[in-house]
């Protein structure tokens, strides 16, 4: 179950990451 996890955890960076390059 740590692999679900840490695939969560990266899409979530990738779309905290999209929303910060659409905020700048």
């Amino acid at each position: 179950m740590k692999i679900l996890r840490v695939i969560i955890e990266a899409v979530l960076l990738r779309k905290s990451s999209s929303v910060l390059l659409l905020e700048d």
